[in-house]
């Protein structure tokens, strides 16, 4: 009865184009060749900023300056994935045809730092290359199938770790992982979410020990990888804390919680580790007392900011109130369905 509420709220209020089009696409399942569905993907192109990110593709089918980062190919299809546009528009279809002729094109800042992380098994350029197809249900292509393989790797691992002193040490005064460590990053979690291949019994296995070993080593302290003399941050944003006690979350903590169990949610495995059941009952008890809305007052700019790490907010901005919860209430609505507790 609580999601259907939600539903009912997000459709037939002032919810944006993209909100409403994902909830009738993602939770209702309607065709996109409704008559409605057309019209509200219409309304999705006309977004100022959809139409800038068109407008700007390059001849070869990139999307910004850079491969990762601000302004680059990984944000702008996240951005555009995220408002509700898929791998049938072309502005996506020639996005993915461009980073599939050849992964050297990603930015050189960034591939040296991207190969090792690959290499380590720590989720670099390949991984965030592979997390963007299967969140286009493009997860068929062998290179996504190859770094899911890497991150159930990743994922195993953390599952016999006996704790982060174990595979971490001092190293000129910062914390390092091991030289055989291996640990899951942001990229590791957004591929599993989307992806549907590896969830046979072995696999969500697997993944769920790992989830709740992360959620009983939490919080995890930051660690590097140290490569040589260099030392490299791994996209660890989003992954220290599984086990969040929600009574004291700022706003800048709910924007990485929303993010994150939302990833573990479409995961399927929300219900077999306690940590995390926990939490989205919390959720739920909360939206049943604020008349099936998220109605708490949050603001920072991570949710509004599209870069490859943070942005959720899906209407224009927050200037509004309603804005806000509109965001906030899709977002609740879509960890409730995919965790389907």
């Amino acid at each position: 009865m609580l999601r259907e509420i939600m539903i009912s709220f997000l459709l037939e209020g002032d919810a944006c184009s993209s909100i409403k089009y994902r909830v009738q696409k993602e939770i209702l399942k309607e065709s996109q060749d409704t008559l409605n569905m057309r019209v509200l993907h219409s309304g999705i192109l006309d977004d100022i900023r959809v139409k800038k990110i068109i407008e700007n593709q390059k001849q070869d089918g990139w999307l910004g300056e850079s491969f990762h980062g601000e302004d680059s190919m990984e944000a702008s299809i996240r951005f555009l994935l995220e408002r509700g546009l898929g791998s049938d528009d072309a502005v996506i279809s020639r996005a993915f045809e461009a980073l599939e002729r050849d992964s050297s094109d990603f930015s050189k800042e960034f591939k040296k730092v991207g190969s090792v992380l690959d290499s380590r098994g720590f989720g670099g350029s390949e991984s965030i290359r592979a997390a963007l197809f299967a969140q286009a249900g493009l997860e068929e292509k062998d290179f996504v199938r190859y770094e899911v393989e890497k991150a159930l790797e990743a994922f195993d691992f953390v599952r016999s770790a006996g704790s982060l002193s174990k595979i971490t040490e001092s190293f000129n005064g910062r914390l390092v992982f091991k030289e055989d460590a291996i640990w899951p990053s942001i990229y590791h979690l957004r591929l599993l979410a989307f992806a549907r291949g590896w969830r046979s019994e072995e696999g969500r296995k697997t993944v769920a020990g790992a989830v709740k070993r992360l959620a009983e080593l939490s919080p995890i302290k930051h660690a590097l990888l140290r490569h040589k003399s260099q030392l490299i941050a791994p996209a660890s944003v989003f992954m220290d804390d599984f086990n969040s006690d929600m009574d004291k979350l700022d706003s800048k903590g709910w924007m990485m919680w929303f993010h994150r169990m939302e990833l573990l949610a479409r995961m399927g495995i929300a219900d077999e580790v306690p940590e995390i059941k926990r939490q989205i009952d919390r959720l739920r008890s909360a939206l049943r007392k604020s008349g099936a809305k998220f109605a708490e007052k949050l603001s920072h700019p991570y949710f509004t900011h599209w870069n490859s790490y943070t942005g959720l907010a899906l209407e224009e901005n927050w200037k509004s109130p309603s804005r806000r919860i509109n965001d906030l209430t899709f977002r609740s609505l879509l960890i409730l369905n995919n965790a389907d507790m």
